[in-house]
């Protein structure tokens, strides 16, 4: 009985831990995605709003990467120019750590800051693909 019990408990560690490697080689692939399709064509993205400059020359596009079996991805904000043909969202995305919130009456974009660190000597951008922003913390 203890020869039973040693090769059914041997048996479902190496199950566990195929079943492990699996879902870890898994993430990666979503890490993949996420790397290589920041494109308003690329069929992987969610769009989940839209928000133009008052001036109409610029657009901001919240949007996240559509889930699979792997997860859910982090959403992501950009700042393109806003005509049919600029569709690269990579060009004007904005950093993790921050949020995109509004315009301002001069086409500014106001963004905020989800970080809690009170480093004031972190390297915040002052413009993303050529719209000035405004942090607020």
């Amino acid at each position: 009985m203890n020869r039973l019990a040693f090769s059914l408990s041997f048996g479902l560690i190496f199950i566990l831990g195929y079943i492990s490697y699996v879902l870890m080689s898994h993430g990666n692939h979503m890490e993949d995605l996420i790397s290589e399709n920041h494109h308003l064509d690329a069929e992987e993205i969610r769009i989940l709003s839209s928000s133009p400059s008052p001036s109409e020359q610029y657009i901001c596009y919240e949007y996240k990467f559509k889930d699979h079996f792997w997860g859910s991805s982090p959403t992501f904000y950009s700042i393109i120019l806003n005509s049919e043909e600029e569709k690269d969202l990579e060009k004007g995305q904005i950093p993790m750590d921050l949020q995109f919130i509004a315009w301002n009456d001069q086409n500014e974009a106001i963004l905020k800051s989800d970080e809690t660190t009170e480093d004031e000597s972190f390297p915040w951008p002052d413009n993303i693909n050529g719209v000035a922003v405004i942090i607020q913390k």
